[in-house]
């Protein structure tokens, strides 16, 4: 029981983690990781749409959209991929559907508790 809720927070907080802040771009505009440039795209970003307030995931999927970027940028495609990792790490595949459905249900709590602190 406790790896099925560990499991399913870690996943909730990975996409969290990914669709809710820009820890994303932050690491990867980091020069330590600037070897990465040509895939990701980071100076383009940061030279033509970072000052207009686009956001990376929108830059990546607008203008970079192949298999890899649209299952990405997509918080539900990426959320299955990841829950079925934690669902082998955890050996418990039959409980994919369940964490699944609780870690979207998680991150849609910790966005709507962010919403609700900022608002006041």
């Amino acid at each position: 029981m406790i790896d099925f809720l560990t499991a399913t927070l870690w996943t909730a907080l990975v996409l969290y983690l990914m669709y809710k802040t820009n820890a994303v771009y932050s690491y990867l505009s980091s020069s330590f990781l600037s070897w990465l440039n040509p895939i990701t795209k980071i100076n383009e970003y940061k030279e033509k749409f970072l000052p207009i307030g686009m956001s990376y995931s929108d830059f990546m999927l607008t203008n970079h959209g192949n298999f890899l970027v649209k299952m990405v940028s997509c918080r539900y495609c990426f959320g299955i991929w990841i829950s079925l990792a934690a669902s082998f790490i955890i050996n418990q595949p039959e409980s994919l559907p369940t964490i699944y459905f609780m870690s979207q249900l998680c991150c849609s709590i910790f966005d709507w508790i962010e919403r609700t602190v900022n608002n006041e």
